[in-house]
Parts: structure tokens; C-alpha cells; sequence
């Protein structure tokens, strides 16, 4: 609120927004130019706080406007660095992608031939059991025969399917000739 005084004596008139009543007044009193002055002293300073107030707000607006600047320069900076970083993982990403790939041949591989060293392994002794059994009967000796191919028999539970059901058809028939012949 606003109060101005007037020259005539010492009097003036308070501008809280309603004119209305203050101008029937200095009309009814013959004070017209107290309020005219009264009424540019609140124009005046009602201008000079409308001033104060723009170039608040217009400071507060140019700074605001400087920092979105500010912000969208270190946004444009944040997406590049963003992007050169995608770029790296990307390139290390297949890298590594290739190399799992190889790792995984690699360990497929090993697997395959160490299963095919575990039958090799096993074919050998069924091997070795097989030569001792014929060597056996080439020496005469039906009961040790019998024991290897007894022995044959207990090992190859562990041979390849194929193998095995080979020596499950052989080793009776092996079995069958060697006591014939002990009968003989």
C-alpha cells in the first residue's frame, strides 16, 4: 500500500487500488490536485517496482537460459562419451563373444576326445584280456581260460554298447568250446 501526502496541509490520500471513493472524496473537499499528485507518486512508484521486478525476473531468465546452455552442452558431451563407450563394448563385446565361441568348441573337443581315449583305454584291456584268454587255450590251460574270460565278462559292463553285447555273445560260446574240449 501506498500512501502519498499532498501539499494542502499535509494531507494526502491512500491508493490501496479502489479510486472510486478517493476521488468522490478529494471532490467533495476540493483537494483534485493533491490526489493527481498523489496518484503519479503511486504510478511512479508502481512503474519503478515493475521495473525492479522485469529486471529480476529477466536476470533469473538469462541465467536460467546460460545454464540450460550449460546443461545441454554437458548432455551433448554425456550422449558422446555415452556413445564412444557402446562403441568399445561392442568391439570388445564380439571379441569376447569370438573367443567364448572358441573356448567352447575348444572344450567340446577336448570332451570328445577324451571319451574317445576312455574307449580306446577300454578297448585296449578288453583287448589285452582277450589275447590272454587265447593264449590260454594255446597253452592248455582250460581253468585260467575260463577265469579270463570270467574276468572278460565282469569288464566288459564298462565297455561301448557294441562291444559289449560282442563279448556277451562270444564269451559263452568261447566258454562252451573250451570245456568240449576239456571233455575231450
Amino acid at each position: 500500500m501506498t500512501a502519498a501526502k499532498g501539499a494542502h496541509g499535509g494531507r494526502g490520500y491512500e491508493l490501496d487500488g479502489n479510486l472510486i471513493p478517493l476521488a468522490r472524496t478529494a471532490f467533495e473537499r476540493a483537494e483534485i490536485p493533491t490526489l493527481l499528485e498523489s496518484l503519479r507518486e503511486t504510478v511512479k512508484s508502481r512503474e519503478e517496482d515493475i521495473e525492479q521486478l522485469c529486471r529480476v525476473h529477466y536476470e533469473d531468465f538469462i541465467q536460467s537460459v546460460d545454464e540450460l546452455r550449460y546443461v545441454k552442452s554437458d548432455a551433448v558431451d554425456l550422449s558422446t562419451k555415452v556413445q564412444d563407450h557402446n562403441q568399445q563394448i561392442q568391439h570388445v563385446g564380439s571379441a569376447l563373444l569370438k573367443n567364448h565361441e572358441a573356448l567352447l568348441e575348444a572344450q567340446q573337443i577336448q570332451k570328445n576326445v577324451s571319451a574317445a581315449s576312455d574307449l580306446l583305454a577300454n578297448a585296449a584291456e578288453v583287448l589285452q584280456l582277450c589275447m590272454k584268454v587265447n593264449d590260454q587255450i594255446a597253452l592248455d590251460q582250460p581253468y585260467a581260460a575260463i577265469k579270463a574270460l570270467r574276468r572278460l565278462r565282469e569288464h566288459c559292463v564298462s565297455s561301448p554298447p557294441t562291444l559289449r553285447a560282442y563279448i556277451e555273445e562270444a564269451v559263452p560260446k568261447c566258454s562252451a568250446a573250451i570245456e568240449q574240449r576239456m571233455r575231450a
